[in-house]
């Protein structure tokens, strides 16, 4: 991918719930991919003044309300793409695959879950990279942003962004 890891672990941040230093670290999470797309500058903006206005507990309920409990937005991609079938299991086992041989613990989360997806962008050859980005993220963000009606929340902005960086992404690496 053109973008740095550091582009996509920025994002993979802004995407998983919030815990200490939220205010601080979106803030850096926020310059880090600001500076690969200056352009997403303000749908980011929310999701970092949100950490600055209301602190630490209101983001995290807000991303619970958000994301927790509510198929429709949940963040497990492979869910958007395949429901709880086996193509979901077996897409499970290869990010998990993934994931332990580029040393990435998946927290708290499944390997589908867009933090870990996006975290893999960086540490796996570029072909790989590619192949995630066109078959797990971008398909399982569209269906996630589809689903996503309220236009005012600062996560589905944060999403949008994503969309726009990958597609972006996307097309620097076929004109190089």
């Amino acid at each position: 991918m053109v973008a740095s890891t550091a582009v996509w672990d920025a994002f993979a941040g802004l995407l998983s719930y919030p815990g200490n230093n939220v205010e601080r670290l979106r803030g850096e999470w926020c310059e880090h991919v600001v500076a690969r797309f200056p352009t997403l500058r303000d749908q980011l903006t929310p999701l970092v003044e949100l950490a600055r206005e209301r602190g630490e507990g209101e983001c995290e309920e807000l991303y619970t309300r958000t994301f927790d409990g509510n198929a429709e937005r949940a963040l497990e991609l492979g869910w958007h793409l395949h429901g709880e079938n086996y193509a979901r299991g077996v897409l499970l086992v290869r990010l998990r695959t993934l994931l332990r041989d580029a040393q990435l613990d998946e927290g708290g989360e499944l390997p589908d879950h867009v933090s870990n997806v996006l975290r893999l962008l960086g540490r796996v050859d570029e072909t790989m990279a590619g192949a995630l980005a066109e078959h797990v993220l971008v398909p399982g963000l569209d269906k996630l942003v589809e689903r996503f009606t309220d236009t005012g929340n600062p996560y589905r902005a944060a999403l949008v962004a994503l969309r726009s960086a990958l597609a972006t992404d996307r097309e620097t690496r076929a004109k190089s």
